[in-house]
């Protein structure tokens, strides 16, 4: 698990992303070419759970390789990221708390770039209820996107599972 945390280093991920296409290229041509001569294009990102501390590590350092993270990065995927913190038995940052502050540095990435998308999933309305205030502005200035509001976030509630226990919590 430890090497996955150097994931949240742009200078880290973008190499692992290099020698990653050297490899298909090598793949597919027999040919392996040099680290330097990769170039990243449009990249994507995603997290799911507790992933999201290494999205949220990665978008606070993005001067570790401005070139990856202004030029490459097009795309962020946040699946129902948990970012409360726990320091032993106490609550250091909550949920919200750490949703918001994931938010901030989104915005921060995206600029006023409409080529770099941000896509957010959350089935916890109380964590995302900040987001949900400049969601609306944010799609007319940016585009794509949308906010569904019919959809009811606890339709799962004590919904059955195939096992026979429910659904809760969400």
């Amino acid at each position: 698990p430890s090497a996955y945390l150097n994931l949240g280093d742009p200078s880290v991920l973008s190499e692992a992303l290099r020698h990653i296409a050297r490899r298909c290229y090598e793949g597919v041509t027999t040919r392996l070419p040099p680290v330097g001569s990769v170039k990243l294009q449009r990249i994507a990102v995603s997290s799911y759970s507790r992933s999201g501390a290494i999205l949220s590590t990665l978008l606070s350092n993005p001067r570790k390789d401005p070139a990856f993270m202004n030029d490459s990065l097009r795309e962020v995927y946040a699946f129902d990221v948990m970012l409360d913190e726990y320091d032993g038995k106490t609550v250091v940052k909550t949920k919200k708390q750490g949703y918001d502050e994931l938010w901030t540095k989104l915005k921060t990435w995206q600029g006023q770039d409409p080529d770099k998308r941000i896509r957010l999933y959350s089935a916890e309305p109380g964590t995302v209820s900040g987001v949900y205030q400049e969601l609306i502005q944010r799609l007319k200035s940016h585009g794509g996107g949308y906010h569904n509001p019919s959809v009811k976030f606890s339709r799962f509630n004590g919904a059955l599972r195939a096992d026979g226990s429910r659904y809760s919590g969400l």
